[in-house]
């Protein structure tokens, strides 16, 4: 349901004897922004990720499957209901954000970001953001991290979705994609197997 957390690579970390990563803080002109143990794993490797999946008994998701869980069946535009009124639905690039010292990342005209202040001037909490559910009950599908994803661009750098704290909610729309690492993070993706007595 949620993004990777500090905690969970940390366990990874410890189990697979690599030696505890220094975790690292959000960095804005106005100084370092502490991350606690349940902010989701940023700066990550595509490795690093896929080490994790594996580890975890699981893997990526694929950047359709990455967006078809954001968007539900309808299509949605964010995770959302498209016409909901949600006071705070994601963690982006916002005014709590550009007091902190932070540059809003693919801003766009159409951008409902202005005035909005999620209360979060980096980083959140796993889960912090309830009102933007997607259909299917998972959180942080748009905003707090960008998410690494199996799929690849033709240059070979992942596709990331869902945008950051970095990002604006129009760059965090379901259907954008990113490449590259830096600020990413990842969420863990399992096969389910039809119950054959199930009907």
């Amino acid at each position: 349901r949620y993004e990777v957390t500090w905690a969970q690579f940390d366990a990874f970390c410890v189990a697979t004897g690599r030696g505890l990563r220094r975790r690292k803080a959000v960095e804005t002109r106005a100084g370092p922004l502490s991350v606690g143990p349940d902010h989701p794993v940023m700066g990550v490797s595509e490795e690093e990720a896929l080490g994790y999946c594996r580890w975890a008994g699981g893997r990526l998701p694929s950047e359709e499957e990455w967006e078809y869980a954001a968007r539900g069946a309808s299509g949605r535009k964010f995770p959302w209901p498209d016409r909901a009124e949600v006071a705070k639905p994601a963690n982006v690039a916002d005014e709590s954000a550009v007091r902190a010292g932070a540059r809003i990342q693919g801003a766009s005209p159409l951008d409902p970001t202005k005035g909005y202040d999620d209360g979060s001037p980096g980083t959140a909490p796993v889960g912090s953001y309830p009102d933007g559910v997607s259909a299917f009950g998972l959180l942080d599908m748009a905003g707090n991290v960008s998410e690494i994803t199996g799929s690849v661009y033709g240059s070979g750098a992942p596709v990331l979705k869902g945008g950051g704290w970095l990002n604006s909610l129009w760059g965090a729309r379901a259907a954008a994609r990113h490449g590259g690492s830096g600020h990413s993070g990842f969420r863990l993706a399992m096969d389910v197997t039809a119950d054959p007595d199930d009907p």
